[in-house]
């Protein structure tokens, strides 16, 4: 059963019409992380090269269909109702080792019948160059006012964020990457209003909730837009205690306070809502904002922990023949002569970026990046488990969800395999 914030103090979105909007969300969000598996499997074009990236939005989680059932495709797209622009906003941030990396990470939409709202849809976590922007928890002051007295955000996320281009201009922070196609975050939003769109709603999952928080906060002070709401997913924690003080401050045109009518939702079984920890350190201190919603959906019991071997970390290159059984690894390449069949060793396919669960130490000269659960745990997806669950919020368990060991042995998987399109390369370079 989806569970509502205790005491309802701030009744300012009304549970129904709060069900509704994150239905309508979390389509959305499929969708942009459906965008990015299709990405990932073009061979990630414009992150470091001038290969263009053609998107062709689709819809391809059976957990949506329960209120949004396919339609005539609009503009494309495999769902009803939503037009999509397809100037995707990307951004710009380091990836580690040095490396410069530019990716999309957000779309724009309005639905049919209703001209004056604007839905800004970010993915989640795609590949090891976002584990590694998730991994950055130190703090940093507040990445919208730059100002130390507004509060201190996380390291990663307010890279992420400033790297969408925040700033008149088009520019962006970070040098040394292909110059994105799209236009910038601030370019997006500000021409918003010339085409009569009054009320903004940011969604979005994992990663894209984290930044969802930063951008609700950022239309926000823009002051172009009458309303501003928030409705995501599986978010982790964005800032310390004082920049919560000054989130829950945030008032947008008609005086409505952003707190509480940024909506939370987090099932409790996964673990990447609890990240980073309310205490990390001496002076790191996180806290969640706006208004938690919850279910409760354990579709693995072996997705509260990861095998990571001693000595070792998230993103550590492994060759094959070391690969520990129970870690999580992200592919990276199969190599050359003698070539590593991952299919035998957990995954479902031999191709760069598929996280799969070890079952044995692997043979040949492949190699593979540890990983974690931010895409491995079938507690987090964002399809099968969070559409699920909004969808059918009497009932959150999703009995056709096909997970490692499910006595139920179901049929949803999320994202699809797309057909290749061009030689993939590792997210990572």
């Amino acid at each position: 059963m989806i569970h509502y914030p205790e005491g309802h103090e701030f009744p300012r979105v009304e549970e129904p019409e709060y069900l509704t909007q994150q239905q309508k969300c979390s389509l959305l969000v499929d969708v942009g992380s459906q965008m990015a598996k299709d990405w990932e499997y073009a061979g990630t074009p414009g992150n470091r090269n001038d290969k263009s990236f053609a998107w062709t939005p689709r819809s391809t989680c059976e957990a949506d269909s329960a209120t949004t059932p396919v339609a005539i495709p609009v503009y494309g797209a495999e769902y009803k109702n939503f037009n999509i622009d397809y100037n995707l906003i990307w951004t710009v941030y380091s990836g580690g080792l040095g490396l410069v990396n530019s990716g999309p990470a957000a779309y724009i939409a309005t639905e049919n019948g209703h001209p004056h709202t604007a839905y800004i849809v970010f993915r989640g976590t795609l590949g090891v160059t976002d584990l590694i922007i998730d991994a950055k928890y130190q703090l940093v002051a507040n990445p919208i006012t730059k100002d130390p007295a507004n509060g201190f955000a996380h390291e990663g996320f307010s890279e992420y964020f400033e790297g969408l281009g925040i700033v008149a201009g088009g520019y962006r922070p970070k040098e040394g990457a292909h110059k994105p196609a799209g236009p910038t975050l601030y370019d997006a939003l500000n021409a918003l209003p010339g085409k009569g769109i009054k009320h903004l709603i940011v969604t979005g999952h994992s990663l894209g909730s984290a930044v969802s928080t930063l951008v609700a906060a950022f239309a926000v002070n823009l002051d172009i837009f009458e309303t501003v709401r928030g409705s995501v997913s599986a978010s982790p924690r964005v800032c310390n205690p004082l920049m919560k003080i000054w989130f829950e401050g945030l008032q947008d045109k008609q005086g409505n306070d952003l707190q509480h009518r940024f909506w939370r939702l987090t099932n409790t079984k996964d673990g990447v809502p609890e990240l980073p920890k309310e205490n990390m350190g001496p002076g790191i201190e996180y806290r969640d904002v706006g208004r938690y919603v919850w279910f409760e959906a354990d579709y693995n019991a072996d997705a509260d922990g990861v095998t990571i071997p001693a000595g070792q970390k998230i993103g550590t290159t492994v060759n094959a023949g070391s690969f520990v059984i129970g870690t999580y690894y992200a592919i990276k390449t199969q190599g050359l002569i003698g070539k590593t069949d991952f299919t035998l060793i957990g995954a479902v396919e031999n191709e760069p970026g598929v996280i799969f669960k070890a079952t044995g130490v692997g043979t040949g000269n492949g190699k593979a990046d540890i990983a974690n659960l931010l895409q491995a745990n079938p507690n987090h997806n964002p399809c099968c488990c969070y559409s699920f669950a909004i969808n059918h919020p009497e009932d959150t368990y999703n009995r056709s969800f096909n997970t490692p060991g499910d006595e139920f042995g179901g049929d949803c998987h999320f994202p699809i395999i797309p057909a290749r399109t061009s030689s993939a390369s590792s997210p990572t370079g």
